[in-house]
């Protein structure tokens, strides 16, 4: 391989954004099978526990560099913080996605409620009201897959799959249509 070859033909962001959304529909299917309660087969329940949260990073990971890739045309950090790629974006493509994760988060709406602009941090995130709902689900979630791998080590073992999808959902989409996102 040529030495001048330039860095982003590797990279086909194109094929990561496939990449992301295959491993969403594994972990949606698994999610699905994991409705089996614990006691008809608990290795199928634990191992389906421990396998979405981990496939969702991934898959989060993967959607994020694509943006990146898209952008920079050439290939993505080497950091594993879904918070960190979201802040590499340009800031155009960060406000492009918050705005379509507004639009889908139910509590998102409070946030430009007047009531809430005088209530302190903490109760504004007791009520979810947050005009940056991806940015605290990447947040929340910055070092998951990481942390995921070593859980046996941990007893706080709890993640929430469903936000973790939403924002997933938020960065393939806003990606496979990001022409008429700019119209």
């Amino acid at each position: 391989m040529s030495a001048n070859m330039n860095e982003a033909e590797n990279w086909d962001p194109d094929s990561m954004i496939w990449n992301a959304k295959s491993l969403q529909r594994v972990a949606k299917e698994l999610e699905r099978k994991k409705s089996v309660s614990p006691q008809q087969d608990s290795f199928l329940f634990w191992g389906i526990s421990l396998a979405s949260p981990i496939l969702l990073t991934l898959a989060t990971e993967i959607a994020l560099k694509a943006w990146q890739c898209r952008e920079r045309k050439k290939k993505p950090e080497k950091i594993h913080d879904l918070l960190r790629l979201f802040e590499g974006l340009e800031s155009r493509t960060q406000e492009r996605l918050e705005a379509r994760m507004r639009k889908l988060s139910p509590n998102s709406a409070w946030a430009e409620d007047p009531r809430m602009q005088n209530l302190d941090e903490d109760l504004r995130y007791i009520f979810r009201a947050s005009k940056h709902p991806l940015r605290n689900v990447l947040c929340s979630h910055r070092d998951a897959h990481t942390h995921w791998r070593f859980i046996h080590e941990d007893e706080n073992g709890m993640f929430e799959t469903a936000e973790i999808d939403r924002a997933l959902t938020v960065i393939i989409d806003a990606y496979v249509n990001r022409k008429e996102d700019i119209s």
